[in-house]
């Protein structure tokens, strides 16, 4: 007897998982909304702390992340140094960061610039820009 075919939801499992992070939440909401539309599963994080544990329980192949998050929980940029020093955190994570402050570029992304598996993208944000970018980054 034929086996039925599986529901159509498992073939969503494969979909690439992406974790946004910013604590704007009408940003965060339209990245999700286009990046979902565009094919991928989505999840967010309003600061860095989230991200990283987020990161290291659940198996997310890209982070999006607002570089400016202000508070104690975290910048973009304490993100990337905390994933990077994790254990349980692949040490090649994609990251795509957004920012509307080239100056922050300047100053603090130096480290960040150098690593082949992060990208920077300025607010406001072209959503072309942001798919050509997750496209390179995870190939699909």
């Amino acid at each position: 007897m034929d086996q039925p075919a599986p529901p159509s939801s498992a073939a969503g499992l494969k979909k690439p998982f992406i974790l946004v992070v910013d604590d704007d939440d009408i940003q965060a909401q339209m990245v999700c909304e286009f990046l979902e539309q565009a094919g991928y599963r989505v999840t967010t994080a309003a600061d860095g702390w989230q991200a990283v544990i987020q990161a290291e329980s659940v198996k997310i192949e890209l982070i999006v992340s607002d570089v400016i998050m202000p508070g104690m929980q975290g910048s973009g940029i304490d993100t990337y140094r905390m994933l990077r020093a994790s254990h349980y955190v692949r040490k090649d994570l994609p990251l795509i960061f957004m920012t509307g402050s080239r100056d922050v570029v300047k100053k603090h992304m130096s480290e960040i610039a150098r690593d082949p598996r992060v990208r920077i993208l300025y607010k406001p944000l072209d959503l072309p820009k942001l798919k050509a970018a997750v496209t390179e980054l995870i190939g699909r």
